[in-house]
């Protein structure tokens, strides 16, 4: 029996990809491929890229297409014969007037013309479309093995506004009496809605509060960014793919031509921090600062065009470099579609990405073997501020043998210059351990300076220092 392929029109949106191919009972399985071009090998399909924000949800008015798809066999058909096409996923446009060209094929199979260069139209054949099929009847030549249907239009596809949804081709080829199949065509996808624009949020890289800073705390870092000025988020509208189209599945269509205008809202503790002077959206589409009297709530927000988010952009947080810098955790930044382009019907659904948080640098260092209070070998902890900030320190205690965390201390405001120092006593009621052991030390705290193990022998009054080394600030 013949092989019979469907194929699919759309220029430079073809692209290379599988057949689908099979048999059903005793039939040659057809499949879906490119539009006929006399003199090469029949194209393999991919179904055209609907962006779904052409489509509203709500109305069935919007007309797809036209499209052309061939039916290609390989090897000659001489008798007359029918070919059937259903759909599933919308309905063909009753008011369409598709036509019909067919081909020959050589054998190495390349398309010839049947009976001129761009292929025979089939003036005796009968074309007939139904919402649920078309219908080609009365299709004969003294030989034939490719059949191109021009103009194909599709309704009712209200599903492709969801992005992922199809409209899918299928059908059988049967002698004229339709008394016996001849070819089955396999199901396959000729239109494909896709998320044509989509907002997209970044989050910046891990910004450090530097305790070195003059006065402390004042400056930052972040990899990219100078000391006064931090990467919060990147926002952009984006193509999900290199190429979407438009309703006639042919031309392709930007982001622009489907959102005019989006929100990008920007939620963070930091900007409730007076040492924060400005914040940036850096679009050439938007007046992109903000003071602080548009941001001290904790929340500022931009009105933005399309235009000036084609690429990612940052959103940046500056600092006056005299006021010390609190640690602030992630916040929140959402980018939402607010106003339709032309070509949009269907606004994409809001994004949210974290704004990265703020750490301060400092003291950060390890104590081991440290003493219980039980042990008439004593040990004591001595923290000291070199920096010019005040500041406390959590001291996280764990079992020496284990790692397992027993508990955590917080200590005093200790001052700039100043030391204070932490029995074993004190650590065990603060961290609420009963039935201490031997366990080891986390110190941390954002300010600048070291610490200090001291072993006290209260028989002999002995003090030993028992550090390892005094940490340097990080």
């Amino acid at each position: 029996m013949n092989k019979f392929n469907l194929q699919l029109a759309g220029g430079a949106l073809l692209a290379s990809t599988a057949l689908l191919s099979g048999t059903v009972a005793v039939h040659a399985q057809a499949t879906i491929k490119a539009a006929a071009v006399p003199k090469t090998v029949p194209a393999t399909l991919i179904a055209a890229p609907l962006a779904a924000e052409v489509l509203t949800g709500t109305t069935t008015a919007a007309v797809l297409g036209p499209q052309a798809i061939t039916v290609d066999s390989s090897a000659k058909l001489v008798e007359k014969t029918v070919v059937v096409l259903n759909i599933s996923g919308a309905s063909f446009d009753t008011t369409s007037s598709p036509t019909v060209s067919i081909f020959a094929q050589s054998v190495g199979g390349s398309l010839i013309a049947a009976a001129s260069a761009g292929g025979a139209s089939i003036a005796n054949a009968t074309i007939t479309v139904f919402s649920d099929r078309v219908r080609i009847t009365d299709v004969s030549a003294s030989s034939w093995s490719a059949m191109t249907v021009s103009g194909l239009q599709y309704v009712n596809a209200l599903a492709l506004a969801t992005a992922g949804h199809s409209i899918t081709l299928s059908g059988v080829i049967s002698n004229n009496a339709e008394t016996a199949t001849l070819e089955t065509i396999s199901a396959k996808a000729v239109v494909t809605s896709i998320a044509g624009a989509k907002p997209q949020v970044g989050t910046g890289a891990s910004i450090t509060v530097s305790n070195t800073a003059n006065p402390q705390f004042s400056t930052v870092t972040q990899t990219g960014f100078g000391t006064l000025s931090a990467r919060l988020s990147t926002v952009s509208l984006t193509n999900t793919t290199t190429t979407h189209t438009g309703s006639d599945l042919t031309t392709p269509i930007t982001n622009t031509a489907l959102v005019s205008t989006l929100e990008v809202k920007l939620t963070h503790s930091v900007l409730t921090d007076p040492a924060v002077s400005t914040v940036v959206l850096n679009s050439a589409a938007v007046a992109t600062t903000r003071t602080t009297a548009q941001f001290n709530t904790g929340t500022v927000t931009w009105t933005v065009a399309s235009t000036g988010l084609g690429v990612a952009q940052d959103l940046k947080v500056n600092f006056n470099g005299t006021t010390a810098i609190s640690g602030w955790s992630a916040g929140t930044t959402t980018v939402t579609p607010v106003t339709l382009a032309a070509n949009g019907s269907k606004l994409p659904a809001a994004v949210s990405g974290t704004a990265v948080a703020l750490t301060r640098g400092g003291l950060n260092t390890t104590v081991n073997v440290f003493q219980p209070s039980t042990n008439a070998f004593a040990s004591f902890l001595r923290v000291t501020n070199t920096g010019s900030t005040a500041g406390t320190v959590t001291v996280t205690v764990r079992q020496s043998s284990t790692g397992t965390t027993l508990g955590t201390y917080t200590s005093a405001s200790i001052s700039p210059g100043a030391s204070i120092q932490i029995s074993a006593t004190d650590l065990e009621t603060g961290a609420q351990i009963t039935n201490p052991t031997q366990y080891d030390l986390n110190i941390a705290g954002p300010i600048s300076g070291f610490v200090q193990h001291i072993g006290f022998k209260s028989d002999s009054g002995v003090v030993t220092d028992l550090s390892s080394f005094r940490n340097t600030s990080i």
